[in-house]
Formats: structure tokens, C-alpha cells, sequence
């Protein structure tokens, strides 16, 4: 499964309910849950009660500049380890929610976050994970409490998903974790063996760990990947100890975060605009796509409606607003909120392109658009190349090498000045089989597994900076 196109559909089951119930994907499967919003008169499911008492007045802004000063930016790695590439798609801040994309639970992160006052996070990552990988990841807590509980529910997590795994695509062996005396105000240490489950069936292991120091606030993880993974750990554990008593205290202070060279998502480099996101898939078989219209206003409100059309079977549609880490889904008889962490919640988000967990989960701001044909869209300045024949830009974006002659087109459309994605247009012809699956929708019993079909994924952005765009919060929500 690659990370473009499959993360998001928000409305996999829904499209699983409709092929068992006659639709021309034909599958015989249980429908399981789905992403559609409850109705207006269902109960929420109990809040979750705080693991510490974080008052939500006392909770900051996220401080990118900040974050910054903690981990390592390119040139500040010492020997052995100066020479590793840096990995810009897997480096950047996000703001509170907008990492649980690439969480183990995302549920229960998506509870943590709120329990604990995570406020944002930053990171930087460089090598190759499976030879020797390094990552820095900082993060940002409204309180002390918050961030020592944290570390503990951390640990704790890691050792439950060792024991009882919840993913089988990747899974914990061997972990173990140990209290570091006399760092910070609270040090941990924590190593493990990953196993990965590949497309093909098969597995691989690599081995892999992290430090966590924290100081008041301010947490650093410094992660290592690879055969090295234990020395990584022993050479950078001074040093993150050092970093987090040095920001904390003022004697580092924080620096430009875009002295890093990344691009920012539109909802960071933006103060509003209007999307239309689409995808599906079309073949002889039958057909469904999904279409999300909707406004982002700056600096965390969203709003999107989506409507979900299959062969054979009437649209459906269902509206999200988010503000921060809060949601509300409704159809035409009301919102109601939820959860952060209900997997409908989190589905949608995913597929709301006003909202960090989908940009963070495509990564699509980290492609680079280099000589690309000069072009004008939305009034913006804008640089438009098909990355489609670019394999190290298609690799960038997740696809292996065998996936990549499959695309008639990937186009992605970027701002002149900021480089912020505004449009993208992806063609892919693949089976039908390969479709579904690509969707995490059940292939079982398809009449013609292997017959064509097109995935395709198209996205532009609007309005932008249009200080006329209101997103208003849903005012009986809860």
C-alpha cells in the first residue's frame, strides 16, 4: 500500500457496504463499521477523562521556532553521522494532531494529545531508516504534567503493542525500555525489533530505538534505524540532554524554522482558501468516486462536504467542521460532535485537505517542483510539472519502482513564491484488484479481478487568501 492515493479515503467501508449490497464491485464480505456520520439523536460516546488537569485556557500556540532550536538541522550532525542525507518528507512541524497520520494507534494518540496538552511537535530525520537512520523529534506540551505523563504513556504503549499487536503490518519484538538518571527532568530509553509486513506477503526486521529527554514543556526524541540503531543512542544521548536544558533555559534560542527549506502545507502558508478534492476509480466493472468541496479558514478551521457516488447506488453525502483538535460530522439531519480519536473522525481528516492530517498524511508539500512550466491558477504564480517520469520524485512520494510506470500523469501544480501545492492531477491505470486494494477495500470473490481499471486523484485550491471565507462552528454540536 503506498502513502498517495491510498490515505485518502475517508469512506473505504462505506464503498465496502455498497459492493456487498449489489454494487458492480462485486465482494462478499461483512460490512464492518462504517464512516458514515451517526444520526443527530445518537449518543456521543463518553468523553475520555483527562490524564492530568490541563486548563484548555493555558494550552499556547504551537511555536515552530521554538521546536526548531531542538532538533538538528543539516550541518549540525557530528561524526560519523554528518554525511546522511537529509529526508525532508519525513522532516517539518506539525501542529497538535497533524502526526497522527503516521501513528501506531491513531486513537489512542489522537486521546494523548488531548489528555496530555501536546501542543505541537517538529522534526528532522536523515539516512536511510532500514541501513542507518537518525531522527529528531521535538514536541511541545501545555504543562510539565502533561509532557511527563506523556513519556510514561509513551512507554506504556510501546510495551502493549509489543505484547498484543494491533497492526500486523508492523509489529514490536523484542522491547524494552529503562529510566536514564540525572538528564533533564525526565529521561527515557527504549529499543525493539520491527518487523514489516510486505506487499508481496513477506517480512523484514530492522532494529530500532529512541532517547526521550524532557525539560519542563519540551520533550526531544532522538530516534535510530538500522544494524547501528544501539550506538546512534549511546553517541546521541549527552547531546539531546544538552539541547533540551539548552532551549529550555533560554540559552538557545529559537530560530527561523524556514531556515530549514521546507515547503509548508497550505494550511500553514495560507490564512484561508477553497478546495475540490476528488478520487476514485473507473473500470468496466462499475465505478465510484468521491468528491470533498470545502474551505479552509486560517489558523485551524476547516469545513467539507462530502459526497460519494458508486454505480448502481444513489450519492450519499456527509459534512465535516474541525476546529483544532475538534470535530463535528453530520448529514442532513445535524452535526454532532465526536472524538478526535473515533475512527470516523480520523477517517474524514484524512481526506480534508483544510485540515493538517491530510497534508501530513500525502506529504504532498514535500514534492519538489523544479523546472516546471510556468502557469497562472487562482490568480496565483504557479510552476506545473508531471512527476509522472521523474522516478526519484515518485519515489519521494512513496510508490516503489515497479508501481511507477503505471501513472499516465502525476501533475502536481505549485505556488511560484512558497512552493505550496495548489493543484495536483494523478492518472494510474492498474487492475481492478489493484484498485481495491489500494482503497483497503476486500477484493474476495471478484468476478474479474484482473480486468482494467483507471485510480485517479485530482485537487485544486481557490480563493485564496480571501479574507471573505468564515468557517462557523455547528452551534448545538455535542
Amino acid at each position: 500500500m503506498t502513502r498517495r492515493l491510498v490515505c485518502a479515503l475517508a469512506v473505504a467501508s462505506v464503498l465496502v457496504s455498497a459492493c456487498s449490497s449489489g454494487a458492480s464491485f462485486s465482494t462478499s464480505t461483512d460490512a464492518g463499521e462504517t464512516t458514515t456520520t451517526p444520526p443527530a439523536s445518537t449518543a456521543a460516546p463518553p468523553a475520555i477523562a483527562p490524564a492530568i488537569p490541563v486548563d484548555p485556557d493555558l494550552v499556547p500556540e504551537g511555536d515552530p521556532d521554538l521546536l526548531a532550536a531542538l532538533v538538528l538541522f543539516p550541518g549540525e550532525l557530528p561524526a560519523p553521522y554528518d554525511g546522511l542525507p537529509f529526508d525532508p518528507v519525513e522532516s517539518g512541524y506539525s501542529p497538535a494532531g497533524g502526526s497522527l497520520s503516521s501513528a501506531l494507534d491513531p486513537g489512542d494518540e489522537a486521546d494523548d494529545i488531548i489528555r496530555f496538552g501536546e501542543v505541537a511537535e517538529f522534526s528532522t530525520a536523515y539516512g536511510d531508516p532500514n541501513v542507518v537512520g537518525v531522527a529528531f523529534n521535538a514536541a511541545q506540551f501545555a504543562t510539565p504534567e502533561g509532557g511527563a505523563a506523556y513519556l510514561e504513556d509513551w512507554v506504556s504503549d510501546l510495551s502493549s503493542s509489543a505484547e498484543a499487536p494491533s497492526d500486523v503490518r508492523f509489529v514490536l519484538e523484542g522491547f524494552h525500555s529503562e529510566v536514564l538518571a540525572g538528564l533533564g527532568d525526565q529521561a527515557i530509553r527504549v529499543g525493539y525489533t520491527g518487523r514489516f509486513l510486505l506487499s508481496d506477503g513477506s517480512s523484514s526486521t530492522r532494529p530500532g530505538g529512541a532517547v526521550a529527554v524532557r525539560k519542563g514543556v519540551l520533550v526531544l526524541w532522538v530516534w535510530g534505524n538500522g544494524a547501528r540503531a544501539e550506538q546512534i543512542l549511546d553517541d546521541f544521548t549527552d547531546l539531546a540532554a544538552v539541547r533540551v536544558a539548552a532551549v529550555a533555559d533560554g540559552t538557545l534560542p529559537p530560530r527561523d524554522y524556514a531556515s530549514l527549506g521546507l515547503t509548508d502545507p497550505p494550511t500553514l502558508a495560507l490564512d484561508s482558501f477553497a478546495f475540490t478534492y476528488e478520487y476514485g476509480v473507473e473500470a468496466d466493472e462499475g465505478r465510484f468516486v468521491v468528491r470533498i468541496v470545502g474551505e479552509f479558514e486560517g489558523p485551524d478551521r476547516t469545513s467539507c462536504r462530502t459526497t460519494i457516488a458508486v454505480a448502481g447506488l444513489s450519492p450519499m453525502e456527509t459534512y465535516l467542521i474541525a476546529a483544532g483538535t475538534r470535530v463535528w460530522l453530520g448529514d442532513q439531519t445535524g452535526y454532532q460532535e465526536l472524538l478526535l480519536r473515533d475512527p470516523t473522525a480520523l477517517s474524514a481528516l484524512r481526506s480534508c485537505p483544510g485540515h493538517p492530517i491530510h497534508w501530513e498524511s500525502t506529504k504532498l508539500h514535500r514534492l519538489v517542483v523544479g523546472d516546471g512550466e510556468q502557469v497562472v491558477v487562482s490568480g496565483v504564480d504557479a510552476l506545473r510539472s508531471d512527476l509522472s517520469r521523474d522516478h526519484a520524485a515518485m519515489m519521494a512520494a512513496g510508490f516503489l519502482e515497479a508501481e511507477i510506470d503505471e501513472f499516465a500523469r502525476y501533475e502536481l501544480t505549485v505556488a511560484a513564491d512558497g512552493g505550496w501545492p495548489i493543484q495536483l492531477d494523478v492518472e494510474r491505470t492498474v487492475t481492478v484488484e489493484a484498485a481495491l486494494r489500494m482503497y483497503g477495500l476486500p477484493v474476495d470473490d471478484l468476478q474479474f479481478p484482473d480486468a482494467p481499471a483507471v485510480a485517479y486523484e485530482r485537487l485544486a485550491l481557490s480563493r485564496i487568501n480571501d479574507p471573505s471565507i468564515r468557517v462557523t462552528l455547528p452551534l448545538l454540536a455535542g
